[in-house]
């Protein structure tokens, strides 16, 4: 509807358009100029344009600063992946708001993310784990509603710095074998023996329980892997020694300390540091599972 409406300065037209239709409709009001100075022909280009972005606007879903998008996208993933997973997508998030800034996850463009990168090239594979993170939240964002289009999409990681795997030589794994029999510690050497025949990830080993070993079969069972997939270990002869030999018969940890509670992996690394140094070889304990692959 057009009407007119008299002020100090002369006719000003003005436009009022009520938009949706039903009951939940509201009033848009427009001021275009004097009468004087607008003509008709003006208003019929100036109107649909303001329609439809007045309809277009309507019943879309209001973007959250990029700090709730990150809480929504943490609370929808909390039931379907791994406490430890959870935390690494926090840590990834939260380097991406402290290097860009809280804004609205819509005004986010791929200019930011390239500057975000430069800022913290000296950490490639931090920053390439945080932008993969970043990815998933604008898919969800996109499904919701929030943009259209994601910025991380097309965007070059940073090139990542050269693997540590590293295999060991005869020479090493002889020097910490014969480390890890005389340590003070009852459950290292064949912890390392363990790692070096079956390939499974250290805190695989250390949260490894009885129910899962098929000493009959001779494999074991991992329900809740990196992955978060179930995948079965073969063991050859020096794995299946080792697990007839601390096997209890009860069901719980393999691995256990003298005073039989579950080692904590935190304290099999360190006793590993001590043998590999009294040993003078400069390895971690996580190489003893690539040694095996």
């Amino acid at each position: 509807r057009l009407y007119e409406v008299m002020t100090d300065k002369g006719c000003v037209l003005k436009a009022e358009i009520e938009w949706p239709r039903g009951r939940q409709r509201k009033r848009h009001l427009h001021n275009f100029g004097l009468k004087d100075v607008v003509t008709k022909g003006m208003l019929k280009e100036l109107l649909p344009a303001i329609i439809r972005k007045i309809q277009g606007t309507y019943g879309r879903v209001k973007t959250p600063l990029l700090s709730k998008a990150i809480e929504e996208f943490r609370a929808g993933h909390g039931a379907t992946v791994k406490p430890v997973t959870l935390k690494w997508y926090r840590r990834g998030l939260e380097k991406v708001l402290a290097g860009i800034g809280d804004r609205p996850v819509n005004e986010i463009t791929p200019g930011m993310l390239e500057q975000y990168k430069s800022q913290y090239a000296a950490t490639p594979s931090a920053t390439n784990n945080s932008l993969h993170v970043l990815h998933a939240l604008f898919e969800m964002a996109m499904r919701v509603g929030y943009c259209d289009r994601n910025p991380v999409h097309g965007l070059k990681l940073l090139k990542s710095r050269p693997s540590r795997a590293r295999m060991l030589s005869e020479q090493e794994r002889t020097d910490l074998l014969k480390s890890a029999a005389v340590d003070s510690s009852p459950y290292i050497r064949d912890f390392i023996l363990w790692q070096l025949h079956t390939a499974m990830r250290p805190c695989e080993s250390m949260s490894l329980r009885e129910s899962a070993i098929d000493l009959k079969n001779n494999r074991v069972r991992l329900g809740v892997t990196k992955s978060n997939r179930p995948r079965y270990v073969p063991l050859i002869k020096p794995a299946q020694e080792i697990a007839w030999r601390l096997f209890h018969g009860d069901g719980g940890a393999l691995f256990r300390g003298t005073s039989g509670r579950a080692l904590a992996l935190v304290t099999v690394r360190g006793v590993f540091l001590r043998v590999a140094k009294n040993a003078g070889v400069n390895v971690r304990l996580y190489d003893c599972r690539h040694d095996a692959l």
